[in-house]
């Protein structure tokens, strides 16, 4: 028998005070998981979610509140599709977010360059700052979202733009 596809966390929280909710729901969305109701949120069976859950499932207890890891199979025949498509859209979202910022980062440093070179350093750091974000956003695209391909391209004209030698 094959194992379960999917992991879920189930969690509840007191709604006071909000910052044990907002870390928690900051540190899931920093793994990639993906909301399916109210307090469960899922991700591949794999390894470093398995990991990453047990250690969310261990912060949520030391804040108070209660947490399960589960692994589970949709039964339902869209289910499996269903789930697949949110990652998707989420990490499309995030690729197309880190497009708009790289062409917009582009197309300023062009406006500036028919002055005199200043903020190198600064763009140098944004440039960087892009690199490691896509670099994050991949670690955390397990299906291949399709918008990643302009995410790359726009990363790399930045960094044969900024970083090269002499830039």
């Amino acid at each position: 028998m094959a194992a379960p596809q999917w992991l879920l966390l189930a969690h509840q929280l007191r709604t006071r005070p909000a910052n044990a909710r907002v870390k928690t729901w900051r540190r899931l969305q920093q793994i990639g998981a993906i909301p399916t109701r109210n307090a469960v949120y899922v991700l591949p069976n794999q390894e470093q979610s398995r990991e990453d859950f047990e250690w969310i499932r261990a912060e949520i207890v030391a804040l108070g509140g209660q947490a399960t890891v589960f692994a589970a199979d949709a039964l339902n025949p869209d289910g499996t599709d269903d789930i697949v498509a949110a990652f998707k859209r989420d990490r499309d979202a995030a690729y197309r977010a880190l497009t708009r910022e790289a062409k917009e980062l582009l197309a300023s440093a062009k406006r500036r360059s028919r002055g005199p070179r200043t903020h190198s350093d600064q763009r140098s750091r944004d440039v960087r700052s892009l690199r490691e974000r896509l670099t994050h956003i991949e670690r955390i695209d397990f299906f291949g979202a399709a918008a990643r391909s302009d995410a790359v391209r726009a990363v790399a004209a930045l960094e044969r733009t900024f970083l090269r030698p002499g830039a």
